[in-house]
């Protein structure tokens, strides 16, 4: 599920059938987000700055 404040022209539900049972992989991810253009979910926010808000620390802290 993504929970938020945000102003998109799509329905974020469209997002989450897209990744629903995608490994949490930043590869796989953004691999599938390929075609999608993200501003239409979230306004103006650059898919890098999704993938960033997705995986965080994570990436950081497997090191």
């Amino acid at each position: 599920k993504i929970y938020g404040d945000f102003f998109g022209k799509e329905p974020v539900t469209q997002l989450e059938n897209l990744l629903l049972g995608a490994r949490y992989d930043r590869q796989e991810i953004n691999k599938l987000l390929e075609p999608v253009i993200i501003e239409d979910y979230f306004g103006d926010l650059p898919k890098a700055d999704f993938l960033e808000l997705v995986y965080g620390n994570d990436e950081i802290e497997a090191s």
